[in-house]
């Protein structure tokens, strides 16, 4: 899988030689969107968590009926530090060996550790 942030779009890879190009997704209420600027995606259950770095969140990506669907993610910050509830041009995410999720969260000038709600 490639995030092409230039044309705001993610690239799939198969095995077999197949390529799909993911430019738009639906939303729960039947709404078509697009990606802006998707800078990192990694497998997350069924389908991906990715960082829309340009939309400022996260999603969950999920193939269903050959439609992609998105779910926007709710994340749990810390609450032992100052926290800033919102992402800011988050740009890499990474699991953590006890499924915890690490995300640079690059204009907040941080790196935060959260679960996915």
């Amino acid at each position: 899988m490639i995030t092409n942030s230039g044309e705001s779009q993610i690239i799939i890879y198969y095995q077999d030689g197949r390529e799909e190009r993911i430019d738009f997704f639906e939303t729960d209420v039947k709404q078509h969107e697009e990606f802006n600027h998707p800078r990192f995606a990694i497998p997350f259950k069924h389908g991906f968590l990715v960082l829309d770095t340009g939309n400022h969140r996260i999603i969950f990506l999920e193939k269903k009926r050959n439609i992609w669907y998105e779910r926007e993610v709710t994340i749990q910050f810390p609450t032992t530090i100052p926290v800033i509830n919102e992402l800011y041009y988050p740009r890499w995410i990474e699991f953590t060996r006890d499924r915890r999720i690490l995300i640079t969260d690059t204009e907040n000038c941080r790196i935060v550790e959260c679960e996915v709600v």
